[in-house]
């Protein structure tokens, strides 16, 4: 049944791509899609609970195969044929490499489930939102407003799971950090990362706005129920470097401030949390900082990860997600996206990611030097450059990029997938100006 509704969006979201009129909610449709869909992984998967919750078999898939299935259709006919294939090389070489580290994993069921997830997929995205052609992508108030929405139902499913669950926000039952489930945790507050600076800047049109700030507002709720602390501190630091640059520095502060303690009023007061508490119980240690240090699991998890090394295969890795196998604790990935990516990939793998990166940040800077770029754009552009030192920042004390909790996927990769889309349709654009 919910398999069947998730088909059911899935087709919908191939209307809008067809559509002479509705086209341009696709890139909408795209984030609600992949926003959505661990809660019909969910539903629909029964081994997701019990002795196979790490254990990642076609249960688990389904919803991933399903938009497979939908990226594919879109590019067997395409709306836009110009840009088609255009990193066919990088990736070519990149699916070789996985298929060689899930050949030799040491959980290979699990490694090929995390590769259809994590590559096979993230490629379709990016060749279907490119074959929307550069024009798509000129309007910046779109692309904002898809960014917006995208990110309240994002958050707004998470407080919708946490209401519902056992330990909701009841006086009785107390504060439950997880019961958000995936949409208000660590992988959370890192996904959302990329878009956050976007909701800093106003936008000139009234209607957009509303969901701006709303998006906002909501931002704080997550920051504040997650209660993850790198995020707490990477968000204050994307705040201040926003702040430096702006022109009404007094007044964004002001105006955050107020926003603070409207958000502080409604969690205390209307949904029964306990701020002082919750994060006196979170932050608040005995003994000294050494101490303090020494006894965060993150501590224990990097040193049990440098001993995996030493039996490593460093080149390719021991294959996709198959940390869990490797520590005597069991836990499901180090804490440190590097760190897992260099025990589960390699370096091969480590340098996949670190051209990935390079790349978008060379494109981002160039295209911010170049003098013909709007207003609009510029934003847009450092936006994204500040949100992926964010989302890297995060990832050094954060989950692993593709599982969280038994779920499977593409949240992190696909979103920066989706930002470089956006960042090479723009380069096409002022490339076509200049000439």
């Amino acid at each position: 049944m919910f398999l069947f509704v998730f088909i059911l969006i899935n087709f919908f979201l191939l209307i809008l791509y067809y559509s002479k009129k509705l086209y341009k909610f696709y890139f909408l449709g795209v984030l609600v899609l992949l926003f959505i869909e661990p809660a019909f992984q969910k539903l629909s998967d029964p081994t997701l609970y019990g002795k196979t919750y790490m254990i990642f078999g076609f249960d688990r898939l389904k919803t991933n195969i399903v938009m497979v299935a939908t990226f594919i259709f879109t590019l067997m006919y395409p709306r836009n044929k110009k840009h088609r294939y255009k990193h066919s090389v990088f990736f070519f070489a990149i699916i070789m490499f996985h298929l060689l580290n899930v050949n030799f994993s040491i959980d290979f069921q699990n490694s090929m489930a995390l590769f259809i997830v994590s590559v096979i997929l993230p490629i379709l995205l990016y060749e279907s939102l490119m074959s929307l052609g550069e024009n798509f992508y000129k309007d910046n108030n779109n692309l904002l407003l898809s960014v917006y929405i995208g990110i309240i139902v994002f958050i707004t499913i998470g407080l919708l799971m946490y209401n519902k669950s056992s330990g909701g926000a009841e006086e009785s039952s107390g504060f439950n950090r997880t019961g958000g489930g995936l949409w208000l945790s660590n992988v959370s507050t890192q996904v959302l990362a990329l878009f956050f600076p976007l909701l800093l800047s106003k936008n000139k049109m009234k209607k957009i706005e509303v969901f701006r700030i709303t998006a906002l507002m909501l931002f704080f709720v997550l920051l504040t129920v997650s209660l993850s602390r790198t995020a707490l501190f990477v968000y204050l630091f994307m705040i201040l470097l926003f702040v430096t640059k702006t022109k009404n520095k007094m007044l964004f502060i002001i105006g955050g401030l107020l926003l603070l303690v409207v958000l502080y009023y409604v969690l205390s007061a209307q949904l029964n949390y306990d701020l002082i508490e919750m994060y006196q119980s979170r932050f608040q240690r005995t003994g000294s900082v050494v101490e303090t240090v020494e006894d965060d699991e993150r501590i224990m998890i990097y040193t049990q990860v440098l001993e995996v090394l030493k039996n490593s295969n460093i080149l390719l890795g021991n294959g996709i997600s198959t940390f869990n196998h490797l520590n005597k604790a069991e836990f499901s990935n180090a804490h440190n996206i590097l760190l897992n990516l260099i025990v589960e990939r390699g370096l091969v793998g480590l340098l996949f990611v670190v051209m990935m990166m390079v790349y978008v940040f060379r494109k981002i800077n160039k295209l911010i030097k170049n003098i013909r770029l709007t207003i609009s754009d510029k934003k847009l552009l450092s936006g994204f450059r500040l949100g992926i030192i964010g989302f890297l920042l995060i990832g050094m004390t954060g989950n692993d990029l593709f599982i969280n909790s038994g779920f499977i996927s593409s949240w992190p990769i696909s979103c920066i997938v989706i930002l470089i889309c956006i960042v090479e349709n723009k380069t096409f654009i002022y490339k076509k100006i200049i000439k």
